[in-house]
């Protein structure tokens, strides 16, 4: 099992890069205000993409090098008055640029752009989805985290960025030693205090597992970590549950990337979260034989 890695080391400054789609939007401008914060802690550079999507079906009556670029001109002088009053909320310190790209499905020209411009980190606005859209038909951000070779933020649109203070941290416990490191480096570079939650369902947790479960984190734990570790049904409740009361300012998980049939018949624990959590959650996807 292959891991993507968080690319960040804060002294040396490896992360340098962050992407925020943007569309304009509440849910957009809570990211890339996210983004910017984030940006001024790690001294990265902010990336914003606007995507002009086609639809399948009159794609090839426009795909033409005129009408492309005719769409990104617009594009960029849509958004230009959106991208100037958004970097009067960034310091000087922080580099911002926009760009438009035109392509379907939107992230796949994500994808695009994160490989092409070596981006370590996304940042997306979330503004929620209901009933039997959340199974079926997610979200433009349940798309990227599925398909994104670097990990994903996922921001609430009311998020209002605050510091990050505590993170939690939910784990299965499978390659606990691999995960951490990761989560570690981010919490350092915010001086937060980490939470490591482990939930499984109700008669699943024997007492000798949950011994074992302690002792690995007392091994690899860092200063400043605490284990939470107990039994509930639903597990997204009750993570839920656990960031309210702790009050966390960011939810971190290592999440299997779904196929089509699979996000047809169930709901991840991301999915549910990146939707109606109300702090943002940093996914990683963790990938079979790749």
């Amino acid at each position: 099992m292959e891991y993507n890695s968080l690319k960040f080391e804060i002294n040396s400054g490896i992360m340098k890069n962050i992407l925020v789609p943007v569309d304009f939007s509440e849910p957009s401008r809570a990211a890339a205000l996210y983004a910017i914060q984030l940006a001024e802690v790690l001294h990265a550079k902010i990336h914003l993409l606007s995507v002009e999507d086609s639809v399948p079906e009159t794609v090839a009556f426009r795909n033409t090098q005129q009408w492309r670029e005719i769409v990104l001109q617009n594009g960029l002088e849509a958004g230009k008055p959106w991208v100037d009053e958004l970097k009067k909320q960034a310091s000087e310190r922080v580099e911002i640029v926009f760009s438009c790209k035109s392509g379907w499905p939107i992230f796949t020209v994500i994808e695009h752009y994160t490989t092409d411009h070596r981006i370590d980190l996304i940042v997306m606005g979330s503004k929620g989805a209901s009933g039997i859209k959340k199974v079926i038909l997610g979200s433009n951000a349940a798309s990227v985290i599925n398909q994104s070779s670097v990990p994903v933020i996922v921001v609430p649109m009311h998020h209002v960025f605050k510091g990050i203070k505590s993170i939690i941290y939910a784990t299965d416990m499978e390659h606990l030693d691999l995960q951490i490191d990761k989560v570690n480096e981010f919490a350092r570079a915010f001086d937060a205090k980490l939470h490591i939650v482990h939930v499984q369902a109700e008669g699943a947790l024997e007492e000798a597992s949950a011994t074992s479960a302690y002792q690995q984190v007392d091994k690899i734990s860092a200063a400043d970590t605490h284990f939470h570790l107990f039994k509930s049904i639903p597990v997204a409740k009750a993570l839920e549950d656990y960031v309210k009361k702790e009050k966390g300012d960011l939810l971190v998980l290592f999440t299997h990337k779904l196929d089509f049939f699979e996000k047809l018949l169930q709901t991840s624990v991301t999915r549910i979260l990146a939707s109606d959590n109300q702090i943002p959650v940093l996914t990683f996807i963790k990938r079979n034989g790749e």
